[in-house]
């Protein structure tokens, strides 16, 4: 009989071992703005919404044998309690099915799908981050957090957006207040308030080259049916938009000054003069073929998610303003721009990151947490895995950095940002087709600060095999690391910007990289030793005549800093700011200067444009529209696939939500009956031999 309670209790032991090891409060997703199981599922230990959003709790249960009733789920918020609506049904079915015993009190909080609880008083948050825990409550007055419920949640202020504001595929005349025409172009302002044609145009409102364009090529005649129109006798451009037969000869003359402008600025209908700045290419090097040339713009993923990013910055950009961490869409815009320009990489900036520990989330001098660090790795991550699933987008590369700091090299931290370069986006199959490989390898620059923490031997000073290295350091021309008859600069080193006529990298003797930029910064104050002015934008004409030295000397990379990095440290005024996103205050002016200059670079076919018809009344679509269509359609299809995969994904999660229990009480159950099943034969082995042996 002992022997028999020892086994018995041997059972119980493994029963009560497996339901102890699943006595946990859980939930299956955490959802936004939808009660739907296909909703989009947030569940995070950092969840983000904007201000009046909803968060719906979907299948959530109790794995807890207790004689106490479960009784209701409810949250916390900085620890203040609030409620759950509609948070707990009767499902003895669910119950049964996660193998916990009804008669004990329903354990299920899981109901229908249509029926998702929502955490009341969400919607009525401000701005800020807050702690949030969500819990059960049980009859007894106990309660247990919810595992993997306990989290941040950020509400981002709500943001002013004109629903008319440009979105890449828009070619609706709806949304332009005027349109130019001429030659076969069409230009048109960007519909902000602004550029109303009742509200004469002041020099204070908006630079002169504050111009949104887009190419129609819209019939003569189906523009002059549409909308009033003037004819500028002095520029030839034709006037379109409601209201300007009213305008009087002045403001007629201005708007078509301002086109004309544009017009020369961009695609170089006038005659500038930049051979001076320019130079002239030494003999002993050479210009890479039109076949090797790249163009890499340095891009910013620092933008924080309390949305006050752009308060503070000079601009604001065209598409509105967008976080790093949830705007896929800005990602998407970018993607479209950049690659819609020939673009053939962004290069990321971590170039102060050197002592944030990614793998536990802290500082290593301080031990402290570092959300901006954090912000800006896990936003590069986000680029990655969205750019990823787009067909269209430039390459990445990272460019990390130890500004000043030797003992990053010598204490190995400077090493491990390398390594985590490495892990995060070369071992990983889905990313690594899309890094920016230069020489065979994959490129990786390194910021050395400004000046530079070493001026010779930089070949020595720090390398890892597996990437093609490039130092960095900012104004080359102001160090003493190039050759002052040729400029060149013959170690391992870029210019992150730089002042006046740009110096340039050489590789062997041929011309590796120059910076080209719309603006730089000064050089002390004035009357100071050393002292060297800004360049301002100046209407694009920095821009274009350092984009000049770069044509005559055709280095393999051009570097464009940046193109948005919002910052007053690096955009000083607003007519000293290198950023060439599209912005409200700058129109695409910037953007579209490059585009021009990078086909010139390239030695790519340039856009030609017929005259248009003015015999027909029907509008003819750019073709590249008409790819753009069928690009979206093939798009959607894939989308709708995808949809219906996830919809499949989904089921599976959920029967494998609903089974697990089952299946690790049926695992118990058969491990204790082999247990006990194997001890009873033992003992009745060992009984009968004892019985023999008495015999």
């Amino acid at each position: 009989m002992k022997k028999l309670l020892t086994v018995f209790i041997a059972f119980v032991f493994v029963i009560t071992l497996c339901v102890s090891a699943s006595a946990d409060s859980s939930y299956d997703r955490l959802l936004l703005n939808d009660k739907k199981v296909s909703g989009k599922n947030v569940m995070a230990s950092y969840v983000t919404i904007d201000e009046g959003d909803h968060l719906y709790l979907l299948g959530w249960a109790v794995n807890k044998q207790t004689e106490s009733r479960l009784k209701e789920a409810f949250y916390t918020v900085n620890g203040k309690e609030y409620k759950c609506a509609d948070n707990y049904r009767d499902r003895t079915d669910v119950a049964k099915s996660l193998g916990l015993d009804p008669s004990l009190g329903k354990h299920a909080g899981i109901g229908k799908d249509d029926d998702a609880c929502e955490l009341l008083g969400i919607d009525k948050l401000k701005a800020g981050e807050y702690d949030i825990v969500i819990k059960a409550r049980y009859e007894d007055g106990t309660t247990e957090d919810l595992i993997g419920a306990s989290f941040t949640l950020r509400v981002n202020g709500k943001e002013t957006v004109d629903e008319t504001e440009f979105k890449i595929s828009d070619t609706r005349l709806a949304n332009m207040k005027l349109i130019a025409y001429k030659d076969g172009y069409s230009y048109a302002f960007y519909g902000l308030a602004k550029f109303d044609l009742d509200k004469p145009f002041n020099r204070g409102d908006a630079p002169d080259y504050s111009v949104f364009t887009k190419y129609y090529r819209n019939k003569l005649s189906d523009l002059e049916k549409k909308t009033d129109f003037v004819y500028d006798e002095s520029t030839g451009i034709t006037l379109y938009g409601d209201g300007t037969k009213n305008l009087g000869d002045e403001a007629i003359s201005k708007y078509a000054a301002r086109f004309a402008f544009y017009e020369d600025a961009v695609y170089g209908k006038g005659n500038r003069d930049y051979s001076e700045f320019a130079g002239t290419l030494p003999d002993k090097y050479h210009s890479a073929p039109y076949e090797d040339r790249m163009v890499g713009v340095a891009y910013s993923t620092w933008m924080y998610k309390n949305g006050n990013t752009f308060a503070n910055s000079w601009e604001k950009p065209l598409i509105g303003n967008y976080t790093t961490l949830d705007c896929e869409w800005a990602l998407d815009a970018h993607a479209a721009l950049l690659y819609d320009a020939n673009v053939d990489f962004v290069l990321v900036d971590w170039s102060n990151d050197v002592d944030y520990d990614f793998y536990n989330k802290r500082d290593y001098r301080n031990g402290k947490a570092r959300n901006d660090f954090e912000t800006i790795e896990m936003g590069t991550t986000q680029m990655f895995e969205r750019w990823s699933q787009l067909e269209k987008t430039p390459k990445i590369a990272v460019f990390i950095g130890c500004p000043g700091d030797g003992d990053a090299i010598n204490d190995g931290r400077l090493q491990k940002k390398a390594d985590q370069v490495y892990r995060e986006y070369l071992e990983n199959e889905k990313y690594k087709d899309l890094y920016q490989t230069y020489l065979g390898k994959p490129l990786l620059v390194v910021y050395l600060g400004t000046p530079a923490l070493a001026q010779t031997r930089l070949a020595k000073l720090w390398n890892d095999d597996r990437f093609t290295v490039r130092f960095l350091t900012g104004y080359i021309g102001q160090q003493s690391m190039f050759n002052k008859n040729t400029r060149a600069a013959t170690q391992p080193i870029w210019s992150w910007e730089e002042r006046e006529q740009q110096c340039y990298a050489v590789n062997g003797d041929v011309v590796e990289c120059m910076t080209v930029q719309s603006a730089w910064r000064s050089q002390n104050r004035e009357g100071q030793e050393g002292y060297i002015p800004a360049g301002e934008r100046n209407d694009g004409d920095t821009f274009l005549k350092m984009w000049a030295r770069a044509q005559k000397f055709g280095p393999q990379i051009v570097l464009c800093p940046t193109w948005n990095e919002y910052s007053r440290g690096e955009q000083p005024t607003k007519e000293i700011n290198k950023d060439l996103e599209p912005s409200k205050e700058s129109g695409t002016f910037y953007y579209d200067i490059l585009k021009e200059q990078i086909k010139l670079f390239k030695n790519l076919k340039t856009d030609t444009v017929e005259p248009a018809d003015e015999t027909t009344d029907t509008v003819t679509e750019p073709a590249e529209e008409t790819t753009d269509k069928t690009t979206e359609t093939v798009k959607e299809t894939e989308k709708e696939t995808d949809k219906a995969t996830e919809t499949e994904e989904t089921k599976k999660e959920e029967k494998q939500n609903v089974l697990m229990p089952v299946l690790c009480t049926a695992a118990a159950v058969v491990l204790a009956a082999a247990i006990a099943v194997g001890a009873f034969i033992f003992h009745r082995k060992k009984s009968d031999k004892m019985k023999k042996k008495n015999k």
